[in-house]
């Protein structure tokens, strides 16, 4: 059984909501995204990466090295006909992708572009939320810049805006973005991991070029360099410095700081900034209890992998590092190097924000590279990799099965696929990243693989967008299977990316509790976090002073400060609105259970009999969900405290079936170095959320004691 706690505050309460459950089979989805009208490509689309809107997880937007034309790979040279490189666009989850040409290229270039990452933030300036982007752009001839864009709505064809670039021996732009639920609302933070003057242009290479306003029309952006210690005769960094941010402003970034040419060694370094570096000396925090440089060593000395792995090229660019939402201070990376020889995948951890780091490995695979981290919002971690075995190349997705991530489950195996076929058409083969991210308690991935279209070559019930015949393991051009690919292609099989996602809860199974609502239209959807900086303001769980749950102007719940006696004591009676994201094909019931933090001063959530206030509660309430059940209303009675005190409390539902969301609220208090957010202890109401007006389905409304 798993228990996850949601946070959401009101007049001086925070209240909170989880369920708890059995472990439920994992759903898997496997998606060959070359769209229908690009059914002729033969290009070698590799380099995958993915981002989801934390609005709304129905859009996803994916890149790869994909031509303005569908062959444009094959030619020599290699080239781009029109001056806008395409993204891969979904808003139904993965299930459909469509190409969009919006990122800046060059007609005749050699590359749509060299390298490209992207990642969402929470604010919207269009359409849809922000989506930022790291490209090395590709000229007609010369060298490529790294250059940062922005995007307010991703599915249009507008080109994207450029923030910023540099140039000379530039490379590898790895994008993560926050947005403060606190302090600097809605001033995105944006930073751009990148190699700085690789080849002894900057001996000490590991740069971050950052935003912490990146939403303003013309944002600023720092350059910060990470590295503390020399190079020595490698006279570089290694091409990956990979960031990734925590919604309370943690931001960790993770690189491979290269010691030596000869023999290549290499340390893999961390540092940390723990407010959006908003201060003087950003991404410092991080101090190495050995040498008390900036920058933590996870190891030291270890060898670089140089060379090949089949046709896959291999160095210095396999790294990951993601942080666990509920809590900042746990954070895991994964990295190759050369271990006995061969290149191997290894994940450690931290759990005191980055100082010391497990001295073995959580697990490790050889023969592999391209792993990439996520942590969804169970603290359940996933690991997606690509590793040669014998003849194949093997691509597979991992989970943690316990909370110090140190047993693992079998895996999944999504791609089994020839290493020799296709031929390959540059360097890199299959791409020097692969990504995986946490959508609240799922996983979304992508990677590269052979398309040739045999189902023993994938996880069961792959789909393929393109025209395939799986009978005949033939791609085709038309929808009428007129025209068989490889009668105009004689090399017809090439690298397409995939998209995967694997569902640790099914959408009939997943319950949550609104935090934030503005209107009948506008309001949390339960996407992991919630997404309104204000989620304190509204949610759907709220105090009476009767057994009423009172009106619901512009649908939010009518609440009333904690009292109905002298000061505040008196009973009082909790409600709360209860929701799941799809109908199921069976009744479900969920069980209300309330815990305390008092005084409301950041105090740890407790059971009512474990708080030294004298505050009691009735037996939890049960609420059942029909098969067609979206939502249902809930109540529970509370004691209130003798001290005139408002207190905190929050709720946890419980149930055999599913676990809802954490809230954005749990993920800002999930800090364990400091208290819990607190608002002013007064009389000034805060309401709470809501969502539906529901018919009042009252489980007994049993009372409670008073004090």
């Amino acid at each position: 059984m798993s228990i996850l706690g949601i946070l959401l505050r009101r007049n001086g309460a925070l209240f909170g909501m989880a369920l708890a459950l059995a472990t439920a089979h994992a759903q898997v989805r496997l998606v060959n995204m070359i769209p229908p009208s690009w059914s002729a490509d033969i290009n070698q689309d590799s380099e995958t990466t993915i981002a989801a809107n934390p609005a709304d997880p129905q859009q996803l937007v994916g890149s790869a090295f994909t031509w303005d034309n569908t062959a444009g790979a094959t030619t020599w040279p290699p080239h781009m006909t029109g001056s806008y490189a395409p993204i891969y666009v979904s808003t139904d989850r993965g299930q459909t992708w469509s190409l969009v040409f919006n990122v800046p290229s060059t007609a005749g270039g050699t590359l749509p572009t060299g390298d490209i990452t992207m990642f969402f933030s929470g604010t919207t300036l269009g359409t849809t939320n922000t989506l930022y982007t790291g490209i090395l752009h590709s000229p007609a001839i010369g060298a490529l810049d790294m250059s940062v864009y922005r995007t307010s709505d991703y599915r249009t064809a507008t080109p994207m805006t450029q923030l910023d670039s540099r140039s000379v021996n530039v490379d590898q732009p790895h994008v993560a973005a926050g947005t403060p639920l606190a302090g600097n609302l809605g001033q995105d933070a944006v930073f751009v991991g990148f190699n700085n003057g690789y080849s002894g242009v900057h001996p000490q290479s590991a740069t971050v070029d950052f935003s912490t306003n990146a939403a303003v029309p013309v944002p600023v952006f720092n350059l910060q360099l990470i590295e503390s210690r020399s190079t020595g005769s490698a006279n570089q960094d290694g091409f990956s410095q990979v960031p990734t941010v925590h919604l309370d402003g943690t931001v960790y970034v993770g690189f491979y700081g290269w010691r030596s040419s000869s023999p290549s060694t290499t340390d893999i370094v961390v540092v940390r900034d723990d407010n959006w570096a908003l201060g003087a000396t950003p991404l410092s925090a991080l101090i190495d209890p050995l040498d008390a440089k900036i920058g933590s060593r996870v190891v030291i000395g270890t060898s670089i992998p140089i060379g090949f792995l089949g046709l896959q090229r291999i160095g210095s660019s396999n790294i990951s590092i993601a942080i666990d939402p509920r809590n900042s201070s746990t954070v895991y990376i994964a990295w190759t190097d050369l271990a006995g020889g061969t290149p191997t995948v290894h994940v450690r951890l931290s759990t005191d924000r980055g100082v010391h780091w497990s001295t073995a490995d959580l697990i490790s695979f050889p023969s592999a590279l391209n792993p990439s981290l996520a942590v969804n919002s169970f603290g359940k971690v996933g690991l997606l990799y690509q590793t040669l075995t014998g003849a194949r190349w093997q691509t597979r997705f991992v989970r943690s099965t316990n909370p110090t991530a140190t047993t693992w489950d079998p895996g999944l195996t999504l791609a089994n696929t020839s290493s020799a076929t296709p031929a390959r058409q540059f360097h890199p083969y299959l791409g020097d990243y692969d990504h995986v991210r946490a959508v609240g308690k799922n996983f979304i991935g992508i990677f590269s693989a052979s398309n040739y279209p045999d189902t023993a070559n994938f996880y069961p019930g792959v789909q393929y967008q393109r025209y395939v015949d799986w009978g005949t393991h033939q791609l085709f051009v038309d929808a009428a299977h007129t025209i068989p690919l490889s009668t105009i292609a004689p090399e017809w099989v090439s690298i397409d990316p995939f998209f995967f996602e694997v569902d640790e809860t099914g959408p009939g199974d997943d319950f949550y509790v609104r935090d934030w609502i503005h209107s009948l239209t506008d309001g949390d959807n339960g996407a992991e976090p919630s997404t309104d900086p204000y989620f304190y303001t509204a949610s759907d769980v709220w105090n009476r002073r009767g057994t009423l749950p009172g009106s619901f102007p512009n649908d939010q719940p009518d609440n009333e400060d904690a009292g109905n006696g002298p000061l505040i004591i008196g009973d009082n009676y909790a409600f709360a609105r209860i929701r799941r994201n799809a109908v199921s094909t069976a009744s479900q019931t969920v069980t209300a259970h309330f815990l305390v933090s008092n005084f409301g001063v950041g105090l740890p959530f407790v059971d009512s009999t474990s708080g030294f206030l004298p505050i009691t509660f009735d037996p939890d309430p049960t609420v059942n969900f029909a098969p067609g059940n979206l939502g249902l209303l809930t109540r529970l009675p509370i004691g209130t405290s003798t001290p005139p005190h408002l207190p905190i409390f929050a709720l946890l539902l419980r149930s055999t079936v599913r676990t809802i969301r954490m809230s954005q609220a749990a993920w800002l208090a999930a800090r364990q170095d400091g208290p819990l957010p607190t608002c002013a202890l007064s009389t000034t109401t805060i309401k709470l959320n809501a969502t539906w007006v529901f018919p009042p389905r009252r489980p007994g409304g049993r009372r409670i004691s008073q004090q």
